[in-house]
């Protein structure tokens, strides 16, 4: 997941479905919400941008995983150990 978060390429996974309806009406969804989300006009698509930046950024600080892997060893309980 978060390698689509940190990455420039776009990642879409679709389900492998046998039933052809099923098929169609995913890809027919998936199309409009990447058409939606792409348009450099459109609000949600603006705000998932800025989010993905928002987010891209916090996941890129240097030290980041660092810090949240200290801040969890004094929860007790959580990991056996």
């Amino acid at each position: 997941m978060e390698e689509s978060l940190l990455s420039d390429k776009k990642i879409v996974l679709v389900s492998n479905l046998c039933n052809q309806i099923m098929n169609t009406m995913i890809l027919d969804s998936l199309s409009k919400t990447i058409t939606t989300v792409m348009d450099k006009e459109n609000e949600l698509g603006v705000s998932l941008k800025k989010n993905l930046a928002k987010w891209r950024g916090i996941l890129s600080e240097p030290g980041f995983m660092r810090g949240y892997i200290d801040s969890t060893r004094g929860v007790k309980g959580v990991v056996p150990g």
